[in-house]
């Protein structure tokens, strides 16, 4: 606690006859944080201003680690009287729809019910409505892939990849996309096949096909994944670089400005998606769409102003090696 000593013996004489274990440890928490804040009510406000500006509505950004399954979060984040407005509307309509619709499959459950409450709130339409008339229209990216070595007369479930989201199976589709979502298949992007164009502005195909080999921050061991990075030209347009696939690079705001005002950081680009760092030290980083590779022996004076791989370290593709998505 940041408290003085005469603030933290205000709160000793008022609390300890407390602590001999009459009440629950949360109880004694509450008691002690409010003998806190009357101890130091002027720090106590500083804290209300600070955290009155925290407010936010947002959906809750996923870690690796999360194990997900097709779920999401989405946070609202705002002084409690909101709060309370906000609950109280989702358990008031709650109970409606409980007494509207009560054989209704997917209001089965009180937490059902709730997050249907919630989709009236914002949406402000009608108890009976139905669920995909709710929901506004946004777009998912669903990636499958074929499995050439699974036997066609054997039923299978497959995985496939929300971008945004993660892995889920093929019947998760099915039941949360297949009832309400319109599917647009599109086959499988010729990502060499790209004509470059002459101006530095970027088509969305060639955004799309540089996503695809690249999904990842190119910048060494970045581990950014969105598909809203900027998209930097390797060599730059003004210098002569093209506008084309194999001249792009994937970025974070950051890491672009890096690459582009940070001394001594060069890049590289022999092939489509493969990229050949130089930092201001002299050490090499092979980054593709596996990850990044730190070149042994590669460090070199700085003095050193010539570009080249350093010895000894050869780039070869195999015949028909094609960029990976």
């Amino acid at each position: 606690r940041t408290l003085t000593a005469e603030q933290a013996a205000y709160v000793d004489a008022r609390v300890f006859e407390s602590a001999d274990g009459r009440l629950p440890w949360s109880r004694f928490e509450e008691l002690v944080a409010g003998t806190v804040a009357q101890a130091a009510p002027e720090a106590a406000r500083e804290k209300e201003e600070r955290a009155a500006k925290a407010r936010f509505a947002k959906k809750v950004r996923r870690t690796v680690a999360d194990e997900t399954h097709g779920m999401a979060s989405f946070l609202v984040h705002a002084d409690l009287p909101t709060i309370e407005a906000i609950d109280d509307y989702v358990t008031q309509r709650a109970k409606q729809l409980a007494d509207t619709l009560p054989d209704a499959p997917h209001l089965a459950t009180e937490d059902d019910r709730r997050v249907h409450a919630f989709l009236l709130l914002v949406s402000g339409a009608p108890a009976d409505t139905d669920l995909a008339d709710l929901l506004p229209q946004v777009c998912l990216y669903v990636h499958t892939y074929a499995d050439p070595g699974a036997d066609r007369t054997q039923s299978s479930e497959g995985i496939v990849r929300v971008e945004g989201h993660g892995p889920v199976t093929q019947e998760w589709v099915r039941r949360f996309l297949g009832p309400h979502a319109r599917f647009t298949i599109r086959p499988v992007l010729d990502l060499a096949g790209q004509a470059p164009v002459d101006s530095w502005e970027i088509p969305d195909r060639h955004r799309r096909a540089v996503h695809l080999m690249t999904p990842a921050d190119t910048f060494p061991f970045a581990s950014c994944t969105s598909p809203g990075m900027q998209v930097d030209h390797t060599i730059p347009y003004h210098q002569g670089g093209v506008s084309g696939v194999g001249n792009y690079g994937p970025m974070t705001t950051l890491h672009h400005r890096i690459k582009t005002h940070g001394a001594g950081w060069q890049v590289k680009q022999p092939f489509p998606g493969i990229y050949m760092w130089r930092d201001p030290h002299g050490g090499f980083y092979l980054v593709d769409h596996t990850g990044t590779r730190r070149l042994p022996g590669t460090r070199r004076p700085l003095v050193v102003e010539l570009w080249h791989p350093p010895a000894g370290i050869e780039i070869a593709l195999a015949d028909d090696y094609t960029p990976a998505a």
